[in-house]
């Protein structure tokens, strides 16, 4: 038995069938953490749904596993949670924070990311810190900034786990320092939507190697976008 096929089968058919259901397509979070303006441009005016592959979808399944051992470990601790709300913020976007813990006093949001810590010389990895996090991997930090606003959270903590040797970080971020930056990117998004023609792609900094060029536009599965790699072959097939 093949299970890694099934398995495959299966995370596709349910992501193409959930993202049938979540037509037309609209502005999520997660866009203006990751993505690229030009792809969200065209899965916004073509109607197209976000194709993962069986490989992404399965990194996917390891952080919703981890996610529902946090909130477990939660609730053992006597904390009422709110888990994956969907919500659609003051702007129009739309997402779902992954947990809010309340309790009689306090809100708080917390954003649950598995990762792959850096290798160096095969030495043990080490967890990011909270420079490296803003520098590198900014992406981690808009969503739940974007939560935490919503949900008007003063703080949220973002809790990071290296996928390949369980170790873990929490790091807790003033909502008010972060929301400035998350408030002018969702803006730029905003109005490049409402663009009647292809914009520029506004990839993130985080996204791009020594050179400046980004991997987004070598895994895009936008092939209507005229810098995806494979849109000439795309469109002459």
């Amino acid at each position: 038995m093949n299970v890694s096929e099934l398995v495959s089968a299966y995370l596709i058919d349910k992501n193409v069938r959930e993202g049938e259901e979540r037509l037309p397509f609209r502005l999520h979070v997660s866009d203006i953490a990751n993505g690229c303006t030009r792809a969200v441009w065209h899965r916004i005016h073509n109607g197209l749904t976000n194709e993962f592959t069986s490989t992404q979808l399965k990194k996917f399944a390891f952080g919703h596993a981890w996610e529902r051992v946090v909130e477990e470990a939660l609730v053992f601790a006597g904390y009422e949670i709110i888990v994956d709300e969907m919500v659609e913020m003051d702007d129009g976007v739309i997402g779902h924070g992954d947990i809010l813990a309340v309790n009689a006093d306090t809100r708080h949001l917390i954003e649950v990311k598995t990762t792959m810590l850096f290798r160096n010389g095969g030495r043990p990895p080490v967890m990011y810190t909270r420079d490296e996090l803003r520098e590198q991997q900014r992406q981690y930090i808009i969503q739940p900034t974007r939560y935490a606003k919503h949900y008007a959270c003063d703080t949220f903590t973002l809790h990071l786990i290296d996928r390949g040797t369980g170790i873990d970080g929490d790091f807790e971020f003033v909502t008010a320092e972060e929301w400035p930056y998350v408030k002018a990117r969702s803006a730029q998004f905003k109005l490049l939507m409402e663009l009647p023609d292809e914009p520029d792609a506004l990839l993130p900094q985080w996204t791009r190697n020594a050179k400046g060029v980004s991997y987004i536009c070598k895994t895009c599965p936008v092939l209507t976008c005229s810098q995806n790699p494979n849109y000439t072959a795309a469109r002459s097939a």
